[in-house]
């Protein structure tokens, strides 16, 4: 139980099979180092996860009982409202990114927000800022897939979901990995109906049948948060003009949305790849390389040979986040 000992307290939640857990772990052990003498109380949206998965995620805390406060809550989902949706999955979607829409009926009625995070996702700094935006009103706070000042590139991103999800381009579109929810909202509004219904009633024009849902339902009642509380590292290709402008504060959140990973043995200079290869080694999966099948690999390495041969580069030639990476 959280007591004054503790600076801060935070509601987390993630969604997970046994396939995600090193990951989940991974990145939970990077929000407890980046926020020492904090109380996480972190909901864990799964089913089926094996007793060995469970322990593990709850030894997170006895490495540094120091630095690292909280408890680890296993809730176990009844997916039967969702899994007869005929969503469109591919290699890297589970039917478990459709868990976060039962969020406000699963976790406990005190419980008024929540901060949900993506797996492959690295925090690098104090979560405070983020947490206390002001939620009146609003169902969510999320950063822009493209921010706002980008210009043309925004205006044509935006373009491309809002016309297919055919809602005003005026309302922006949101990148659903890092996601500070109004609980209180959800209840009162029956959100998680809103979102499931939705789903099932245009399930062919939703690509992310996570993301997309989420934009079309709620893209009203959404405030947008700067970038720097989800870096998202495709709009650190070297292609990209606006590095600078995303690059003008330290990130706090990055999120590792490419193909591109910073387990891939074969990227050795990925944005702040070191960090999140120092927090593996602090986890209870020190060990943990990766775990996806050897055709994706392969598909991943030869994307990155094929983009080379073009004559173009992921990230060595555009150092600028450089600039943000912490010692080791």
């Amino acid at each position: 139980m959280q007591n004054d000992k503790f600076r801060r307290k935070y509601n987390i939640v993630c969604a997970i099979d046994d396939n995600y857990v090193p990951l989940c772990g991974i990145m939970l052990t990077s929000l407890f180092e980046s926020n020492p003498g904090c109380y996480f109380s972190v909901y864990v949206l799964t089913k089926g996860l094996k007793d060995v998965n469970k322990a593990r995620l709850n030894s997170i805390f006895d490495r540094n009982p120091e630095v690292c406060h909280g408890e680890i809550n296993i809730c176990e989902i009844d997916d039967s409202v969702i899994k007869d949706i005929p969503v469109r999955l591919h290699s890297h979607f589970t039917i478990t990114i459709l868990y976060r829409f039962l969020t406000a009926d699963i976790l406990p009625q005190d419980v008024d927000r929540v901060l949900y995070l993506d797996c492959d996702i690295l925090v690098r700094g104090d979560i405070s800022e983020l947490y206390d935006i002001d939620l009146t009103d609003i169902a969510v706070a999320a950063c822009p897939e493209h921010d706002g000042e980008l210009g043309h590139m925004q205006e044509e991103r935006v373009a491309h979901y809002t016309d297919n999800l055919q809602y005003p381009r005026k309302y922006g579109y949101f990148n659903s990995g890092v996601m500070l929810i109004n609980l209180e909202y959800w209840r009162e509004h029956n959100v998680s109906k809103q979102l499931i219904d939705y789903l099932a009633k245009n399930y062919r024009i939703c690509y992310l049948p996570d993301q997309d849902v989420l934009n079309a339902v709620l893209h009203k009642v959404k405030r947008f948060v700067p970038i720097k509380f989800n870096l998202m590292t495709h709009l650190l290709l070297s292609n990209f003009d606006v590095i600078d402008f995303i690059l003008k504060e330290d990130p706090v959140i990055v999120h590792y949305c490419t193909l591109c990973k910073p387990w891939d043995f074969y990227l050795v200079d990925y944005p702040f790849c070191k960090e999140w290869k120092q927090c593996r080694r602090i986890s209870p999966w020190r060990n943990w390389h990766s775990n996806a099948p050897l055709w994706l690999m392969v598909r991943r390495i030869i994307g990155n040979i094929y983009y080379r041969l073009r004559g173009k580069t992921r990230f060595n030639d555009n150092p600028a986040w450089k600039k943000w990476e912490k010692s080791i």
